[in-house]
């Protein structure tokens, strides 16, 4: 009996170690992940800065893309985003599975995180997602909106 209780003690601590290790998830981005999703975001800010969207229509995930085809943007406010992205500088980056959020420092509220998505073997932006679940108050500055799920929020917690 005194085995079988020794026993159970045990398989709790590993149960407890191996939820307190979920739990406590590494979602640092390999440097491979890294440089490609770094690459994405470079990508479609020198499209924003010359002024060509069309440019960045590869690197939009699917639904981005279904949203972005006809969408017509002016130069001005491309090259103005272009220019608030590298104002918020490097940002930390959260990589779970297929899915990474860049995220930039809590004290610039104006520099809303960036999603992504591993699809077709290369890391996508997902605008759509972004522009369902990220908000902005009358300071401009972002906010999540919790009512609507998404698999992004690991990046969050």
């Amino acid at each position: 009996m005194q085995r079988y209780f020794a026993l159970c003690g045990v398989m709790i601590i590993c149960l407890f170690f191996s939820v307190g290790s979920v739990l406590a998830e590494d979602y640092t981005a390999s440097p491979e992940d890294e440089t490609a999703i770094r690459g994405t975001l470079g990508a479609y800010v020198s499209a924003m800065e010359t002024a060509e969207p069309y440019k960045a229509l590869p690197y939009y995930s699917d639904r981005t893309y279904q949203m972005m085809k006809n969408r017509r943007v002016s130069d001005g406010v491309m090259r103005k985003e272009a220019l608030d992205i590298k104002a918020c500088g490097q940002g930390r980056l959260f990589v779970y599975g297929s899915l990474a959020v860049l995220r930039f420092s809590g004290e610039k509220r104006q520099c809303a995180p960036y999603f992504f998505v591993f699809q077709d073997d290369y890391w996508r932006l997902d605008l759509y997602t972004m522009m369902r679940v990220v908000r902005f108050d009358h300071k401009n500055q972002w906010w999540l909106d919790r009512k609507i799920e998404t698999p992004y929020s690991f990046a969050f917690e």
